[in-house]
C-alpha cells in the first residue's frame, strides 16, 4: 500500500543558546528520485565564539550533507545515508561546538534513518511512543523500517527531546496533522533557554493524499465519535464534565421534603420550586456558555484558516531560502522575496499570530545575510564647509586613499584622507578658473579646462592642449589621461612620458564606435566602465565592447546618477538616489547586495573603499559614511 507522507518543521529561535535547520529535498531528476528518494534532515550547533560565522558554516554543512548523500548513486539509500550523515559530523565536529545531526531518507514505502552526536527520532502508533535511534556524542547510529498508516515519526535534536516531554509529545501527536502539533508545541520551543538548539519534523503517514487528509480532519472536527464523550465548545466541555459540576450543584441545595397531613393531599415544601428555577437558571447559563465557546471555536478555526495555508507556504519558502543561499543564491533571493511578500501581505491584513510575528523577525534578521540588503544610517565624515565658508561639492573622485570633491562654482577641491579623516583645501579658484572636472592621480590633481588639462598641483601649468569637443570628461589611469568626448562619441589616451604626454591617440579598436553622448558617469579600472542613461553599464577592454549583464538584481536599476570601481575593489557600485539606495555588483555582473539609507537619496556621487569598508557619499556641503557589510 502506497503512503503518502505530510509533514510540518519547527525550529527555535537563533541566539546565544546555538543555530538549528531544517533541510528538506526532492529530486527533480527521476534517476536520483528514484535512488534517492525524498531527504530531511534536522541540524543543530551550540554557540561558539565565531558568532554568525556559526551560521555560514551551518550552511555549509547542510550543503555538505546534501552534496555527500545525493552525488553518490552506487551505494544502497541507507549505506549512502549512515555514510554521509559520518563524514559531515566527521568534518564539520571540531569547527562547529555540540553539532548534533538526525536525517531522514522516505524511499519505496520504507524509511531509513541516522542521527549523530545527540541527534534522535522516535515513532508514535497506536497511542504508544517508542524510541527508533538516539545517538551520543561522536556516534553514528542507523535503522530502517516500515512505516503504518497512521503511524507520525518525529526526527529532533536533543534540545527538542529534553524540553518537549514525552506526555506532552504524545498529546500534540494525537493531532490529525503535523501542522497542528508543531503549533501546539512552538511556544514551548519557542520560550525555552535553549531555543537555539531546538528544532524537530514531525510527519504522519497516510493513505490519501494530503488534500484528503485535510478534509478529514475537518470532518472529525464537526462530528463526534459515537463512542466518545460528547464535546461542547473549543475547550473541550463533555457531557461527563458537566454531569459532574451539576452534581455538585444539587447536592449543595436543601433536599425536598414531603409533609403528610391527615386527609388531605401531599403538599410539597414551597422552597422547592425556588430550587427548581435555579436549576433551571444554571442549565441556562451552561448552554449559553457551551455555545460561546463553540461559536468562538468556530471563528477561530475559521480565522486561522483564512491564512494558515499562506502562513505555511511563507515558512516553508523562508526556511528553503536558508537552505539554498550557498548552493543557488539566485533561488534562495527568489524565495526569500516571496515569503517576504506573503509576510507583509498578512500583517496589512492585520492577521495576530505569533508564528506569522516569529517569521516576520526572521525575515528582517535575514535581509543582510540572504537579499544582501542593509538598511543602514549614514555618518557624517566630513563638514566640508568648516574647511572654507560656501562650499559646495558637485563631484567627487578617488586616489590612493584620498578623496578629492571639487566645487565647480566656488572653484575649489578639498582632499580627504580616508584613513584619518585628514581634509584640506587642494587647490582654489586662482588653479580652477575656468575648471570642469578633475582627475586625481597619486598625489597630483588634473583639471579640465576650456582649453585643455592643467596639472594644479602646486601651480596651474597646462600639460595637454585642447584637441576634443566641448562637451567632455577626463579620468587619470596608469599615469595616462584618458578623454571621453561626448559630442563625437570618442574615447582618447594621452600617455604619459620622461617629455609629458604624448598626442592624443584614439583608445577604441579600429572599426569599434560608440555612442557616448548620454553617458552620465564613468570609471576605469583597467576596463573602461561607462554609465548611460541611468541605467545601463557599458563595459570596453583593450578598446572593444564586452559583454556586461547584471544579474540577480532585486530591484530595476533605473535613474542611477554614478557609478565606481577601481583596480583594488572587487565590487562596481551604483548609485540610484531615487531609490535611495546604491547596488552593489561583482565585475561578471552577479548582485552581491545593496544598502539603503535617506541619506543616499541626497547623494551627487560616491567613492568606495573596501580596504576602509566604507561607502563616501558626497551630499554637497558634507560627506556621510556608510559600513560596508556585504564582503
Amino acid at each position: 500500500m502506497s503512503l503518502n507522507i505530510v509533514f510540518s518543521k519547527l525550529t527555535g529561535t537563533p541566539g546565544e543558546s546555538g543555530w538549528s535547520q531544517v533541510h528538506e529535498y526532492i529530486p527533480q531528476e527521476e534517476e536520483k528520485k528514484n535512488v534517492r528518494g525524498r531527504l530531511v534532515a534536522v541540524f543543530a550547533t551550540g554557540k561558539s565564539e565565531q558568532g554568525l560565522e556559526d551560521v555560514a558554516l551551518g550552511r555549509e554543512c547542510l550543503s555538505r550533507l546534501h552534496e555527500e548523500y545525493f552525488g553518490n548513486l552506487e551505494k544502497s539509500a541507507f549505506n549512502c545515508l549512515r555514510d554521509s550523515v559520518k563524514k559531515t559530523t566527521d568534518e564539520f565536529q571540531e569547527i562547529l561546538p555540540d553539532l548534533e545531526i538526525a536525517a531522514a531518507v522516505f524511499l519505496d514505502n520504507a524509511v531509513y534513518t541516522a542521527a549523530a552526536s545527540g541527534g534522535q527520532v522516535v515513532i508514535y502508533r497506536n497511542g504508544m511512543l517508542a524510541k527508533i535511534i538516539e545517538s551520543k556524542r561522536r556516534e553514528v547510529v542507523s535503522a530502517s523500517g516500515y512505516p503504518k498508516e497512521g503511524d507520525s515519526m518525529v526526527l529532533g535534536t536533543r534540545a527538542f527531546f529534553s524540553e518537549i516531554v514525552g506526555g506532552t509529545l504524545k498529546a500534540a501527536l494525537e493531532k490529525d496533522l503535523p501542522l497542528t502539533s508543531t503549533e501546539l508545541l512552538a511556544p514551548m520551543a519557542h520560550s525555552s533557554s535553549l531555543t537555539g538548539r531546538i528544532a524537530c519534523v514531525v510527519v504522519k503517514f497516510e493513505k490519501e493524499k494530503m488534500a484528503s487528509g485535510i478534509v478529514d480532519f475537518l470532518k472529525k472536527e464537526n462530528t463526534s465519535d459515537q463512542n466518545a464523550p460528547l464535546r461542547i465548545g473549543y475547550r473541550g466541555l463533555r457531557a461527563d464534565k458537566i454531569k459532574g459540576f451539576l452534581g455538585k450543584i444539587f447536592s449543595s441545595l436543601p433536599a425536598k421534603k414531603i409533609y403528610v397531613r391527615v386527609g388531605r393531599e401531599d403538599v410539597p415544601k414551597q422552597g422547592s420550586k425556588k430550587s427548581t428555577f435555579l436549576i433551571g437558571i444554571i442549565l441556562i447559563v451552561l448552554l449559553l456558555v457551551s455555545i460561546i465557546f463553540g461559536v468562538n471555536d468556530r471563528a477561530r478555526k475559521t480565522y486561522k484558516a483564512a491564512y494558515s495555508t499562506e502562513l505555511t507556504k511563507a515558512n516553508h519558502e523562508y526556511e528553503e531560502a536558508v537552505t539554498l543561499i550557498d548552493v543557488d543564491a539566485t533561488r534562495a533571493r527568489e524565495l526569500f522575496l516571496d515569503s517576504r511578500a506573503i509576510v507583509s501581505t498578512l500583517l496589512t491584513k492585520g492577521i495576530k499570530d505569533p508564528d506569522l510575528s516569529a517569521l516576520g523577525e526572521k525575515i528582517k534578521n535575514g535581509e543582510g545575510v540572504i537579499l544582501g540588503e542593509f538598511k543602514e544610517d549614514a555618518d557624517m565624515f566630513v563638514d566640508l564647509t568648516i574647511l572654507t565658508n560656501g562650499f559646495s561639492g558637485e563631484k567627487i573622485a578617488y586616489s590612493e586613499g584620498e578623496a578629492y570633491v571639487f566645487d565647480g562654482v566656488g572653484k575649489k577641491v578639498i582632499s580627504v584622507v580616508l584613513a584619518s579623516k585628514r581634509s584640506k583645501v587642494f587647490a582654489g579658484p586662482s588653479s580652477l578658473e575656468d575648471g570642469r572636472d578633475i582627475a586625481p592621480y597619486v598625489g597630483k590633481l588634473y583639471v579640465l579646462k576650456g582649453d585643455g588639462i592643467y596639472d594644479v598641483t602646486d601651480k596651474s601649468k597646462k600639460v595637454i592642449d585642447k584637441d576634443w569637443g566641448d562637451e567632455s570628461l577626463i579620468f587619470a589611469y596608469g599615469a595616462n589621461i584618458y578623454v571621453l568626448d561626448w559630442g563625437n562619441s570618442e574615447i582618447f589616451r594621452f600617455v604619459s612620458g620622461e617629455n609629458g604626454f604624448s598626442s592624443r591617440a584614439r583608445w577604441l579598436s579600429p572599426g569599434v564606435t560608440g555612442e557616448f553622448s548620454d553617458v552620465g558617469s564613468w570609471v576605469i579600472d583597467g576596463s573602461i566602465w561607462l554609465l548611460k542613461e541611468g541605467d545601463r553599464i557599458i563595459r570596453y577592454n583593450a578598446g572593444n565592447r564586452i559583454a556586461f549583464d547584471p544579474r540577480g538584481v532585486p530591484i530595476e536599476i533605473k535613474d542611477a546618477i554614478a557609478i565606481y570601481t577601481n583596480e583594488e575593489l572587487i565590487g562596481m557600485y551604483i548609485l540610484m538616489p531615487n531609490e535611495k539606495t546604491v547596488v552593489v555588483l561583482d565585475k561578471d555582473g552577479e548582485y552581491k547586495g545593496r544598502y539603503i539609507s535617506d541619506r543616499i537619496g541626497e547623494a551627487k556621487g560616491l567613492v568606495v573603499s573596501e580596504k576602509e569598508k566604507k561607502i563616501i557619499l558626497l551630499t554637497g556641503e558634507k560627506l556621510y559614511s556608510i559600513e560596508l557589510k556585504h564582503l
